[in-house]
């Protein structure tokens, strides 16, 4: 098991803010929602990262290598969770693969 620290944001002040204005992305940042939907992100203000949506049950529905100003990244369904990682966090993951996150601990376990 691979644990990394994250910060996880749950207020909406916090996740309104995400990675905008930052100039890089020195941890993880871990979106915890209120409930599962389908929403859409943006890379404005943004350093680069990659994004890896995840749903109820800790499972990748989708990543995204974002690299420069995109207005709409959004999940092929509902999501509860989104992590905005460094520039290849996502790379190996897999669509339906289960990640261990521990919202309360501020850890994930990307299984590599």
């Amino acid at each position: 098991m691979v644990k990394i620290r994250c910060k996880v944001l749950t207020t909406f002040s916090q996740q309104l803010m995400g990675l905008m204005f930052s100039k890089s992305v020195p941890v993880p940042l871990l979106f915890v929602l209120p409930e599962p939907r389908r929403f859409a992100i943006h890379s404005m203000f943004c350093p680069p990262f990659d994004a890896i949506f995840l749903d109820a049950q800790m499972r990748v529905i989708d990543t995204f290598a974002v690299r420069d100003i995109q207005l709409w990244i959004q999940p092929r369904s509902e999501a509860l969770y989104l992590i905005e990682g460094p520039v290849g966090f996502a790379d190996g993951l897999k669509e339906g693969q289960v990640l261990g996150v521990d919202v309360h601990g501020a850890w994930l376990d990307i299984g590599r």
